[in-house]
């Protein structure tokens, strides 16, 4: 016992000594460091739908008919996998919360976390506390449990002020330890959890609406999923949203704009922090109690790969990674092996080889696909859409390479190519491409490489 307890408390001291050497780090870097310690430029952003496209009929009942059928399922699971597997429905929606955390602060943010589960374990031990011990409101309970879970994260954030990459995501890490060890254990923090034998009670909200059952309480965790994607959207799509990718890809020049990347960084780590640990209270109230062996560091990083799998800038991507590490286990129940393998092992880098952006590369794919389709048939030119494309000819066994976007920037509407000719949509010559440029109806404009 006084062994394990030693164990318990070097865990908490790690944790002190890394924040405080990090803390005391020089505040800035070489830009060398910098650098190579953080470069997010190859991290994979998806495009909107084009603005020439946005009012096309086929796109608008795109979107309905896709939409619908995406809340048909989410509602129907329940009764399509039975009762006995609701509760696998709803850790997949907690799962996927905590995903959009990371989303916020990995993808988006920048800032590595490989204990982002920990903020659940946070928040589940708040509200196991007030809702055993106190009997508190549910929705005080949960909004109490976030706010800790944020409170707690800005702390954990400090560090990212003076140092970031792989320090920072050992902090995180030994945060994940301390927090199983040390936070959720009975023995230094009994004041805060549940006492032995007691359970945290799924709420009657209003004194009428009774969440008890597996099918109510999913629907519950849903609706919390829908407003975390709602705010994450929101965020992302306005003036602070574009502050923290600015902050992200060039901290430089975002300072030379007046933004304040120490304030940003932190109020990353404090949204990100509320939504993990609000996945947390769910996640107590969901399993009746609060267990240190739930929140453990390997869940925390398997939590990572998971939003790696599913596109880690993409929001959709938290639930597609959320549905695959949670999902393939239970197609494949009778063959764990096969599915730890497709899951963490080498079907994780058997994806990412193939799709670098994840799942969510895989499903933004088809969509430019149909976007082109609608495109072409409707004879809209989208510079966005063949940006990535490239138009081979072989003539004489030379090679010609033309940029496809290249070509529309050229010619501009109504230009018609064919193998290793352009069609000029003035007199309608056909001239080579490589004397495009002498032509009187054609003007080269030079691209940023």
């Amino acid at each position: 016992m006084f062994s394990t307890r030693r164990a318990t408390l070097a865990n908490a001291v790690m944790l002190i000594v890394i924040l405080v050497a990090l803390l005391a780090q020089r505040a800035h870097l070489s830009r060398a460091q910098e650098i190579g310690a953080s470069t997010w430029q190859t991290v994979k952003e998806f495009r909107p739908v084009p603005i020439e496209l946005r009012d096309v009929p086929e796109v608008v009942w795109g979107k309905v008919v896709l939409g619908t059928l995406v809340v048909a399922l989410v509602v129907a699971a329940p009764f399509i996998v039975g009762s006995t597997r609701v509760g696998l429905l709803t850790l997949i929606v907690i799962y996927a919360i905590v995903g959009v955390s990371l989303v916020i602060l990995t993808g988006w943010g920048g800032q590595i976390s490989l204990g982002q589960f920990a903020f659940a374990g946070i928040g589940a031990a708040v509200a196991g506390g007030m809702a055993a011990r106190l009997h508190a409101d549910f929705f005080v309970t949960v909004v109490v449990a976030g706010l800790v879970g944020a409170a707690v994260a800005v702390l954990i954030g400090l560090p990212a002020l003076r140092i970031q990459g792989l320090f920072l995501a050992v902090t995180t890490l030994a945060f994940a330890f301390t927090v199983q060890n040390f936070i959720l254990n009975r023995e230094f923090f009994g004041w805060l959890l549940p006492k032995d034998f007691q359970f945290v009670e799924r709420p009657i909200l209003y004194h009428r609406y009774d969440v008890g059952p597996d099918r109510r309480f999913y629907y519950l965790c849903l609706g919390f999923l829908v407003l975390c994607l709602a705010m994450a959207r929101s965020l992302r799509r306005h003036r602070a949203g574009r502050i923290l990718i600015g902050v992200r890809d060039n901290t430089h020049t975002m300072q030379a704009f007046g933004v304040n990347p120490a304030r940003t960084r932190i109020a990353t780590f404090a949204i990100a922090g509320f939504v993990a640990a609000l996945a947390g209270a769910l996640l107590a109230y969901q399993q009746g109690t609060v267990d240190a062996g739930t929140y453990s560091p390997l869940v925390s990083i398997n939590l990572f790969a998971m939003t790696v799998i599913g596109g880690l800038t993409s929001l959709p991507g938290a639930m597609l990674g959320a549905v695959y590490v949670l999902g393939v286990p239970y197609l494949l129940q009778d063959r764990i092996q096969q599915a730890a393998l497709l899951t963490t092992g080498a079907g994780l880098l058997f994806l990412l080889l193939f799709l670098p952006g994840g799942l969510s590369e895989a499903l933004y794919r088809a969509r430019d696909a149909f976007l082109r389709r609608v495109a072409a048939r409707r004879r809209i030119h989208v510079a966005s859409l063949v940006a990535d494309s490239l138009v081979v000819a072989d003539t004489s066994g030379d090679e010609h390479v033309v940029a496809a976007a290249e070509q529309h920037v050229l010619a501009g509407p109504g230009l018609e190519a064919r193998r290793d000719v352009v069609r000029c949509p003035a007199c309608g010559e056909e001239v080579p491409v490589d004397q495009v440029t002498e032509h009187e109806h054609f003007t080269m404009v030079e691209t940023p490489t």
